[in-house]
């Protein structure tokens, strides 16, 4: 995962290759020397990250790396972002391989006069002077087209939402059609995102739980069922699902909701009675498809496993957990999402399928290289290879063994044990403010 310092002086570096691109034109010794370094700079940092892109993503009136938001930015970084913006561009992302060509015909796009590049999507503008490598999604693709950018939908998302609990609380009934809508533009921007969960995620906002909760959860289940290779109409299944996976909580006081007070025993009652609520009201109103009733009555129990819906209802779970969490911790960079995921794995990792758990671990950036972990047997060890799909299975080097076995300096590859349950395995480090948190506090959460 690319730490937050490396974030920042990539940033940099990009606006000041794109400054110079603007002060010395795009010819001679000057610009290419610039190209250069900025090139030598990102192969370096292919060599240290496992992905095999690298995301730049406006994030408000800044910039997130990887997912990493770019903190205080300099002046050169604000006059990148205000040159983003005029293209409408949300995502630059650079594949590993980039030539230098390529990043010559980026920032010629980048500096190009308005007239040159209306008429065409930024994609296609590089396409057509070979650029493989970088690729640019839009804020808005060809404005009046009625394609939407990730951060369009979820605005979206938030006002579909709110007009829907409000139609469940004060009618008891769900629109289905609009909800069925919202899902199939989140599957698209989610899956055609051509960014890592945490670019995503970084994009979003805190404001009014329930509503962005619900965005959130789906959007990670999306992502989830994405990586699984799902057919398109079952991701599509699973997000309207996990889009009204609480609508339930209309039904609750909303003093019980406000999360300002320790529950009661008859306050959390009735806050688990919203499983039921949702389900109910669903079965009533969403069709031919039962699936969001299954998911809105099983997302806080242990699944058994040959009932119907059971990956829709594990996805949401695990997505569902991870945001509450979220809230309860409040963090802004991968680092943090990766406490989260030690907490999930290492205190109740049990609640969830083990497989699934590890898939989601990877959008969430646990144990890259050089990250610190604790194995399952009690060793600490470093990180020096992740595995390409069980993110607590990497190969480490163990570093100390207090409270285990193995010799320190000893290097083990886990992947090789990945299928046997009682062998080793990784857990994120998990911080003493984060280890204070009980189950019974996530479980208040709804």
């Amino acid at each position: 995962m690319i730490r937050a310092h490396e974030a920042s002086e990539f940033a940099v570096r990009l606006a000041g290759t794109n400054h110079s691109r603007r002060l010395y034109g795009m010819k001679g010794p000057a610009w290419e020397r610039t190209l250069a370094s900025l090139h030598e700079a990102i192969e370096a940092l292919f060599m240290r990250i496992p992905q095999d892109e690298l995301t730049v993503a406006l994030l408000g009136d800044g910039l997130a790396v990887m997912g990493v938001p770019i903190g205080d930015p300099p002046t050169s970084v604000l006059r990148l972002v205000a040159q983003l913006q005029q293209r409408d561009v949300e995502i630059v992302s650079i594949k590993r391989g980039v030539r230098e060509s390529e990043l010559d015909a980026l920032f010629a796009y980048l500096g190009a006069d308005a007239a040159d590049v209306a008429a065409m999507k930024a994609d296609t503008w590089l396409r057509e002077r070979g650029v493989e490598n970088v690729r640019i999604k839009h804020l808005a693709l060809m404005r009046g087209s009625g394609v939407e950018s990730f951060r369009d939908v979820y605005w979206r998302g938030k006002r579909v939402l709110d007009r829907e609990f409000r139609r469940a609380n004060e009618r008891g009934e769900v629109h289905m059609g609009a909800v069925g809508e919202l899902a199939r533009a989140l599957k698209e921007v989610i899956l055609d995102a051509d960014a890592p969960i945490a670019t995503l995620l970084a994009l979003r906002d805190r404001d009014d739980f329930a509503l962005v909760h619900s965005v959130n959860v789906a959007t990670l289940v999306g992502a989830q069922a994405g990586a699984l290779g799902l057919p398109d109409e079952q991701v599509e299944r699973m997000l309207t699902a996990a889009l009204l996976h609480d609508i339930g909580k209309t039904k609750v006081p909303e003093g019980i909701l406000a999360r300002d007070h320790a529950l009661s025993d008859k306050d959390r009652a009735l806050l688990d009675r919203h499983t039921v609520e949702g389900a109910r009201l669903l079965f009533d109103t969403s069709g031919d498809d039962p699936l969001p009733a299954i998911v809105a009555e099983g997302h806080h129990r242990i699944p058994s496993r040959d009932e119907p819906g059971l990956l829709a209802i594990e996805l949401t779970r695990i997505a569902d957990t991870f945001d509450g969490l979220r809230t309860l911790w409040p963090f802004d960079n991968p680092e943090g999402m990766k406490a989260v995921i030690g907490y999930l794995v290492g205190r109740i990792g049990s609640r969830f399928n083990p497989y699934l758990l590890e898939r989601f671990a990877r959008f969430a950036g646990a144990c890259q290289v050089g990250d610190g972990v604790w194995l399952s047997t009690g060793e600490f060890g470093s990180v020096l290879e992740p595995h390409p799909e069980l993110a607590l299975h990497p190969v480490v080097r163990i570093v100390a063994t207090k409270r285990g076995r193995l010799e320190a300096g000893k290097r083990i590859d886990l992947g090789e044990y990945a299928h046997d349950p009682k062998c080793p395995y990784a857990v994120p480090p998990v911080p003493e403010d984060l280890a204070a948190i009980t189950e019974q506090m996530i479980d208040d959460l709804g």
